[in-house]
Parts: structure tokens; C-alpha cells; sequence
């Protein structure tokens, strides 16, 4: 069974490695590591096993990822142990 599909906006291409053979599939941006999972459980078990490896390509966005706030965080030289 091909899991082969179309690239479409915001898409991150997975495949999974078995002994003989691979198989591709599509992730939508967003996706989380429990879903990722589901759908590699559901390759293993039409494949009789799990892949042998795994890579994941990210699509980048064309959109800016929103900016991250921080903490500021003192520098280990300004930090003094007490004794």
C-alpha cells in the first residue's frame, strides 16, 4: 500500500524505511508527535514491522514565525555561591 500523496501548502514530507522498501506520506503542519506515531503504527502493522528509520523534511513556511518572548537570563559569571 502507497502512501504517496501531493504536496500542498504548509506540508512536511515523512518516510519511513523498511528492509525492501519505502513509504512516503504527508504531514500537515502542526501535526503532533502522537499523531506521527498513529500513523507510523498503522505502516508497521501493514508491514508486518516497524520501519528501520525514519526522515522527516521540513517545508519552511513562507510565513515569519511569530517572536519568541524570553526570559533574560543572568550571566553564570554574575552568579555568586554562598557559603
Amino acid at each position: 500500500m502507497e502512501l504517496h500523496s501531493h504536496f500542498g501548502p504548509h506540508h512536511h514530507r515523512v518516510t519511513a524505511l523498511f528492509g525492501d522498501h519505502q513509504q512516503s506520506f504527508d504531514l500537515l503542519a502542526g501535526t503532533t508527535f502522537a499523531q506521527l506515531a498513529e500513523q507510523l503504527a498503522g505502516l508497521a502493522q501493514d508491514n508486518q514491522g516497524w520501519p528501520k528509520g525514519i526522515s522527516i523534511v521540513f517545508e519552511r513556511s513562507s510565513q515569519p514565525l511569530p517572536a519568541r518572548q524570553t526570559k533574560r537570563r543572568r550571566p553564570a559569571s554574575s552568579l555568586v555561591a554562598s557559603q
